[in-house]
């Protein structure tokens, strides 16, 4: 019987042993990044089959080490069993905070645990999932900046060109009106030589009784305010014609691309070619420029510099305790079953003998 135990000792500690696996630990920064948007940029990362195809285009893992990271992998999970975001208070903090402290942004970071047959797998495989979370969060904000400008650019140019429409057609209004007063104040010269000083209610139209000279001079006034807002909506008209150029071409090349820092790529480039052959000098043009550039400009920050490891990702060895409690284990187990063969046995034989007595 002692061999039974024996057996399955020395196969579960085999077990356990093949089985222990190193862990790569890291934290990986993300400034700017609030807690909704982390919540909405981190469902890409239960598609598993796109990180298993970002871990494909890194040259440092095998085939062999794919397969393994595939069979750490549940369904449905992806990369997600091994990112937590990291938050600036505990539970214990936030119910001694002040309200208006809880509603600021407590996520600085996510924590990143993966295990590996080898500390070199451990290691790199840390490394390539704060890559791809730091990818998930680039190309969430290129498509909110897209997306979410795209669509209100074009709302806003529907609703400027109707407002222009509603002042183009005061201001004829108002031209014709101006026209008729001066016919009326040459068919009454004699008014242009009255006291211009009046005393007139304004209700009910009482306005209409001033002078021609009068109501020329206030009529000229609000051409030049009606002129002003006309002006002002022509510019605001080019400055979003120029942002909707850009963010229609940077639609259409950022989706050939899957991974975010592709489609950051594809994005600069279509900054480039939106304002190539558009007029700089003029400062409607100028400015949405350097509005998009400041908006591109800040999403390359958060790739090259905002989201990266606080320190790099370090390798733990395997839990040897968890190898010696399962060999335990196995061997208590061993020897309830070495006790349960030699009862069997040992019922066996009463039964044979019970046989041959009658």
């Amino acid at each position: 019987m002692l061999s039974i135990v024996i057996a399955v000792t020395l196969v579960a500690f085999a077990w356990s042993w093949h089985a222990a696996l190193y862990r790569g630990e890291g934290v990986l920064q993300m400034p700017t990044v609030s807690l909704s948007d982390y919540k909405r940029y981190a469902i890409t990362l239960l598609d598993g089959a796109t990180f298993m195809s970002f871990l494909r285009t890194r040259k440092d893992f095998t085939p062999e080490d794919i397969a393994f990271v595939r069979s750490q992998m549940p369904t449905g999970e992806g990369a997600s069993r091994w990112i937590r975001p990291a938050f600036a208070f505990t539970k214990g903090d936030v119910k001694d905070l002040p309200e208006l402290l809880k509603l600021e942004n407590q996520v600085v970071g996510a924590d990143i645990q993966v295990d590996g047959r080898n500390p070199e797998l451990a290691h790199k495989l840390a490394n390539a999932v704060g890559e791809y979370l730091g990818d998930a969060i680039v190309r969430g904000r290129i498509l909110d900046l897209v997306g979410s400008n795209l669509n209100n650019t074009r709302t806003l140019l529907g609703k400027l060109e109707n407002e222009a429409l509603q002042n183009q057609f005061l201001l004829t209004q108002q031209q014709q009106r101006l026209a008729d007063m001066r016919a009326i104040s040459r068919r009454y010269p004699e008014a242009a030589r009255e006291n211009p000083r009046q005393v007139v209610s304004l209700e009910n139209g009482g306005e209409r009784y001033f002078s021609p000279i009068t109501q020329i001079v206030g009529l000229e006034s609000y051409i030049a305010e009606i002129n002003e807002t006309v002006r002002k909506l022509d510019r605001d008209r080019e400055t979003l014609e120029s942002d909707l150029a850009f963010y229609t071409l940077a639609r259409d090349r950022i989706d050939k691309a899957t991974l975010g820092r592709e489609k950051l790529a594809l994005l600069e480039t279509a900054l480039v070619d939106a304002f190539r052959n558009r007029d700089t000098a003029r400062d409607a043009v100028r400015e949405s420029n350097n509005t998009v550039k400041l908006n591109v400009g800040q999403i390359r920050y958060l790739a090259n510099d905002g989201l990266r490891f606080i320190a790099p990702p370090v390798v733990r060895d395997p839990s040897y305790g968890r190898v010696l409690a399962i060999t335990a284990a196995a061997a208590v187990a061993g020897a309830l079953l070495a006790a349960l063969v030699s009862l069997a046995l040992a019922w066996g034989e009463s039964l044979r003998t019970t046989q041959r007595g009658t």
